[in-house]
């Protein structure tokens, strides 16, 4: 029932989540456990508990007996610290209040932007979309865009502006339809010119909560029987519109790139960079990368691609390099020559 105890195991399954969705470190953490349906493990342990407390009185064996008598000679047992629980959080007598008691919490205590979003656009907090995905498995990679714009993972322009990924100018601009107008989710979804003609049926900005599923609230048996409702044909719409435009919208931004500062600014002194490949140090001397062995045991690779950065997918670009060094004689530095953000994502560092 507490929070800190279940910390170290909510950890696993956090990481296990981002990457189900391939989310970065970033994501509203709340607001991905509330669109994958999982229960933060507090919550459950708490709900159990509660429900122990409850049934176990009930039962003819020897657990209601003890719970009858319980121990004289302790200040604290299992049953009076789980009547302090319920008396503080104010459930006593209400069976089954503590998880929407949790819930609440929780929501109440998540103040980021998507959560701030899904709420002011009636999009639901929690939808069906992954049952919908197992129906109509020709769909899967625009409900899964779908789950990453709910969660605030998905690319647009304004986000890659902000990001220093693109240019400036992308703050206020389309680079779609060229309008000066930023490109975000509703105006990707329904006013961008450039998708006219696969643009999904429904245009209105109150709708938007129906485009990203915010009826959808059926259980799989219930999708199946309201496979002809506006609540699905609206999602699947929203879908095949954001497959069919997920291949021009990500060459499109390769393309519009632009090359970081971190390249453009004259380096002074020597500064060290971290390098996934153990044993060795890169370093910035003078005008170039170096890179020298800092273990005696470290092994040589011929030829490596190394991007100091996160994909492009999490919203983070900094820089790539092409390592290279003379395999027989590797305690020497060798050059390392800076590859643009185009080579990289055509050599597949990306």
């Amino acid at each position: 029932m507490s929070q800190a105890r279940a910390a170290k195991l909510q950890t696993v399954i956090d990481e296990a989540c981002r990457r189900v969705v391939h989310a970065g470190k970033l994501v509203a953490l709340t607001r991905l456990r509330e669109e994958l349906r999982i229960t933060p493990v507090n919550t459950r342990a708490s709900a159990l508990r509660e429900r122990a407390y409850y049934k176990w009185p009930t039962l003819n064996t020897w657990i209601a007996d003890l719970i009858d008598n319980p121990f004289k000679n302790r200040l604290s047992t299992w049953i009076t610290g789980t009547k302090k629980w319920i008396s503080r959080f104010g459930t006593a007598g209400s069976y089954g209040s503590a998880r929407k008691v949790l819930e609440i919490r929780a929501r109440a205590k998540d103040k980021s932007k998507i959560s701030e979003w899904i709420s002011n656009n009636d999009i639901g907090f929690s939808r069906n979309l992954t049952d919908l995905e197992l129906l109509y498995p020709e769909h899967s990679s625009g409900i899964q865009k779908i789950i990453k714009i709910r969660i605030g993972c998905f690319n647009t322009a304004l986000k890659l502006a902000k990001s220093k990924t693109l240019a400036e100018e992308y703050l206020n601009k389309c680079p779609f339809c060229n309008k000066f107008e930023p490109e975000t989710v509703e105006h990707y979804l329904y006013k961008c010119s450039k998708w006219t003609d696969q643009l999904p049926g429904l245009t209105c900005s109150k709708l938007l909560g129906t485009l990203l599923g915010g009826e959808l609230k059926f259980n799989y048996a219930g999708i199946l029987k309201n496979a002809s409702t506006p609540a699905v044909k609206s999602v699947l719409s929203t879908a095949q519109f954001i497959t069919a435009t997920s291949t021009t919208h990500a060459i499109t931004f390769k393309e519009l790139i632009v090359a970081p500062a971190f390249w453009t600014q004259k380096r002074k002194g020597m500064e060290t960079l971290s390098l996934h490949t153990p044993g060795y140090r890169l370093k910035w001397v003078g005008e170039q990368f170096m890179l020298s062995t800092i273990s005696a045991r470290a092994t040589c690779i011929p030829f490596i691609n190394f991007a100091v950065s996160s994909p492009i997918d999490n919203g983070i670009l900094v820089c790539f390099l092409n390592l290279s060094w003379d395999k027989d004689n590797f305690d020497s530095p060798s050059r390392i020559l800076p590859m643009s953000p185009l080579q990289a994502f055509l050599s597949g560092s990306l």
